[in-house]
């Protein structure tokens, strides 16, 4: 499927999983994400990396996010931790927002 057939698609909709797509057109669900994962999401706008994720699946992201012009990839562990890429690798801390934390702490 493509993305707009995929954002068209009314069955996938209603579903309460994160719809995606691979680099072949198929489409991949992925649960929804657990309350620590979703607390994050409110409070950045970035790649949560969940327990599920393996090296391969980040390193994939982080080449496609590129690959569609990003210039940095912020991704945060489920301790808060962030990690900061630009095109070439790892970089210490964001260019674009330099005072962002490296350590996000949730209320409660």
């Amino acid at each position: 499927m493509t993305w707009s057939e995929i954002c068209e698609d009314k069955l996938l909709a209603t579903l309460p999983y994160r719809i995606e797509s691979d680099r072949w057109g198929n489409v991949v669900m992925s649960p929804p994400p657990r309350s620590r994962h979703a607390e994050y999401q409110t409070e950045i706008s970035v790649e949560v990396v969940s327990s599920s994720n393996i090296q391969a699946q980040l390193e994939e992201r982080k080449r496609l996010f590129f690959q569609a012009g990003a210039q940095e990839v912020w991704l945060c562990s489920l301790d808060g931790d962030m990690t900061f890429f630009g095109p070439a690798g790892r970089i210490p801390e964001s260019r674009f927002c330099p005072g962002f934390p490296k350590r996000i702490l949730l209320d409660g």
